[in-house]
């Protein structure tokens, strides 16, 4: 599977989410997660999941949705991270990794 974890807790503002025009969150924690991201040799990708739709047919002249997403804090407690990418031959293992940040991922670029 690509990700498992013991404990997901999401902390978010209700107005927000309600009425809101930016998804904000107020918080991620994830205890013990098991993450696994595996690239085949032909570039396939076990995080690519999203469904192709035949009927997403965008005109020339439409703007891209903004979509607005700010974390005010995230916490991985005792983590552990597979990268396998058989394209390059690579595979990189964390175990029990421990993270905090924060972020604004409104910017093209941001820092974590």
């Amino acid at each position: 599977p690509l990700f498992v974890a013991n404990r997901f807790d999401v902390e978010v503002n209700l107005m927000d989410v309600l009425f809101g025009d930016q998804l904000s969150i107020k918080g991620i924690t994830l205890e013990q997660p098991q993450i696994l991201v595996k690239v085949l040799p032909d570039g396939r990708a076990n995080y690519d999941i999203a469904m192709p739709s035949a009927d997403t047919v965008s005109a020339a002249n439409d703007e891209p949705a903004k979509f607005s997403l700010a974390i005010e804090r995230w916490q991985i407690i005792d983590g552990d991270l597979t990268y396998d990418d058989q394209s390059l031959t690579f595979r990189m293992d964390l175990k029990h990794l421990n993270h905090t940040g924060s972020g604004n991922f409104n910017e093209q670029q941001f820092d974590l």
